[in-house]
């Protein structure tokens, strides 16, 4: 099925999740979602009736799969890239999240023209951690702004955080363990308060790939470092438990 705005059905690929329970589009050659998504999504839990926003948003499936964890929230979600924000619409509308999970086309160093300051309680995001000037630049343009800093890297993120959320609300990260020391100091410079960091493993034995780190805007509580995370049980090997169960179905939810 040609969907609005999306071009030629044969440039997607439908990638099934949680046994089915959800069906999420993406491209065959552009910009491709990667478990550091389940990672983000399974992070943190919100309060029911939270106000969710999520930070360049790709395809969407951060924002999906958030809405089908917890249903008990509302999400909007910012994407840059048109063709990606027609994608993420799609996927939402395709899952049924259409009225729950609202996709704006926006730019996060814009963001007072796309939400109210001080209106939400949790923010997610996954920023570009690329300099624009440094290393080789994607061919792909939907995979080079997801990775490299061509339209705001990680202070444009933070900021736009800042600004979304209510005082005490809450702010969750996924970023490269390299730049862990940058995120911390981004996190501080905008008078956010690291309250949670996780390190994630490729597996054991192997070196650090990804840290999640939890900030609370105005917040000071001390940080916090839990155990460490390993997506695989080897170099090579399947998804350790913990993660394999991140795609698990969850348990029904009575909704009335």
């Amino acid at each position: 099925m040609r969907a609005a705005g999306l071009g030629d059905p044969e440039d997607y690929t439908d990638e099934s999740l949680f046994e089915g329970d959800l069906v999420c589009r993406q491209s065959r050659r552009g910009y491709r979602f990667s478990v550091d998504a389940a990672l983000l999504a399974h992070f943190v839990v919100a309060n029911p009736g939270d106000r969710v926003l999520e930070l360049g948003a790709g395809c969407g499936i951060v924002s999906l799969v958030f809405a089908y964890r917890q249903p008990f929230v509302t999400v909007d979600a910012i994407e840059i890239q048109p063709q990606l924000c027609a994608l993420a619409r799609h996927n939402m509308v395709a899952n049924g999240y259409g009225k729950r999970v609202r996709v704006l086309h926006g730019d996060v160093r814009q963001i007072a023209s796309h939400v109210s300051a001080d209106t939400f309680d949790l923010v997610l995001a996954n920023p570009p951690y690329r300099q624009s000037q440094h290393g080789r630049l994607c061919p792909c343009p939907e995979r080079a702004v997801a990775r490299h800093q061509l339209r705001g890297g990680l202070p444009s993120f933070v900021r736009a955080a800042f600004f979304a959320l209510s005082d005490h609300g809450r702010a969750a990260f996924v970023y490269p363990a390299t730049h862990e020391e940058e995120l911390l100091t981004a996190l501080e410079a905008s008078d956010f308060g690291a309250r949670r960091l996780r390190a994630v493993y490729g597996y054991p034995g192997g070196g650090r790939r990804l840290v999640l780190v939890e900030a609370v805007k105005k917040g000071k509580a001390p940080l916090a470092r839990e155990p460490s995370l390993y997506i695989t049980t080897q170099a090579g090997g399947g998804y350790t438990e913990e993660v394999a169960a991140f795609y698990r179905p969850r348990p029904a939810i009575n909704l009335s």
